[in-house]
C-alpha cells in the first residue's frame, strides 16, 4: 500500500474546503495478516493527517454550542427515508408515530 497516495478532491463546496476522496483500499477492513497491519495503520494515520491538513480541520465544530449535544449522544439511530418501518409503501404514507413507538420499545425512547 502506498503511503503517499494522491488525495483527490471529491466534492467542492463554496462554504468549506474540499474533502479528500476516500481511498477504498486504504479505508477498507484491516488486513487479516498481522504483518500487514502496522503498515496499514501507518497509511491510515497518514491519510487522516493529510485529510486534516487539507480540510484545515481543528475540531472546533465539535466544541461549538450547536454541537454540544454530540458530547453526550453515544448512540445515534439513522433511518433511510423509505425504510418500511418509517414509510408504508402500500398506503404511500410516512409512519412517524409507529417508527417512534418501535424505537421506544427497542431502545428506550429518544430525545427528539
Amino acid at each position: 500500500m502506498d503511503d503517499t497516495a494522491d488525495l483527490d478532491v471529491s466534492i467542492e463546496n463554496d462554504d468549506e474546503p474540499a474533502a479528500p476522496a476516500q481511498d477504498f483500499e486504504l479505508l477498507s477492513v484491516c488486513p487479516d495478516d498481522e504483518a500487514a497491519r502496522t503498515p496499514w495503520r501507518k497509511a491510515l494515520w497518514t491519510w487522516r493527517e493529510n485529510a486534516r491538513h487539507t480540510l484545515a480541520y481543528d475540531g472546533s465544530r465539535y466544541h461549538a454550542e450547536p454541537a454540544a449535544w454530540t458530547q453526550t449522544a453515544f448512540v445515534c439511530g439513522l433511518v433511510m427515508l423509505w425504510e418500511e418501518g418509517f414509510y408504508n409503501p402500500a398506503t404511500r404514507e410516512f409512519t412517524v408515530d409507529r417508527f417512534l413507538d418501535q424505537a421506544e420499545k427497542a431502545f428506550g425512547g429518544s430525545t427528539c
